[in-house]
């Protein structure tokens, strides 16, 4: 968009017309001028869309779809774990090997003891890839709180079989619907959330 569009919320128009049948020894300073500014506005237009098309080559690299290999490192985010030092919880910890590709949107870690309460299938929005790096320390795994919930689960909001398997339709905690994934029920670390929805599942049932 222009500075001039963004103003006054339109282009404005040039336009010179130029009759063809005066004698160019009558105006030729203007037949000039008129040739120059064409070529101007030729040139001003081939560079807008060298422009444009390097912002959306700039917009497709940036947004390509992350996903990673089974036996890949990655970091993990922070944003939905209840650590106990909260003042200094960091961004991302790990590293955490891939052991399993779910879907192409969730994958299972390879997670420590001291996490083993934690679900271990994590949507790709939350992790990002582990680079190496010479000389560099890792830094001890953050505490979790006592007791911690199979909080990376929001809720269950369906069930369905698929392939012969019973799956979950899993909102993830602070993700919008949009992210919402069908989970198969051996990949959850969730029974007391799984017992509750199929109880309710069922009083529904009765009510109908």
């Amino acid at each position: 968009m222009s500075p001039f569009k963004a103003l006054y919320g339109y282009d404005p128009e040039f336009h010179v017309d130029v009759a063809d049948d005066i004698p160019e020894r009558e105006i030729p300073a203007a037949k000039d001028r008129v040739r120059k500014l064409h070529e101007l506005r030729q040139t001003l237009r081939e560079q807008l869309i060298k422009i444009q098309e390097r912002q959306i080559k700039y917009y497709n690299e940036r947004h390509t779809p992350k996903t990673f290999k089974r036996g890949s490192l990655v970091k993990l985010s922070t944003r939905n774990l209840k650590l106990k030092d909260k003042k200094l919880q960091p961004r991302f910890i790990g590293p955490f090997r891939i052991t399993e590709v779910i879907g192409s949107q969730a994958y299972r870690l390879a997670l420590p003891q001291q996490y083993g309460r934690l679900h271990d299938v994590f949507p790709v929005q939350l992790l990002e890839e582990y680079y190496v790096r010479d000389r560099q320390e890792t830094l001890p795994l953050p505490e979790l709180e006592d007791n911690p919930d199979e909080y990376e689960i929001e809720e269950i909001r369906g069930k369905r079989t698929i392939k012969g398997k019973i799956h979950y339709l899993i909102k993830w905690t602070g993700w919008p619907s949009e992210y919402n994934q069908w989970i198969p029920e051996d990949d959850m670390n969730a029974p007391r959330m799984i017992q509750a929805f199929d109880k309710a599942a069922k009083r529904k049932r009765r009510k109908e």
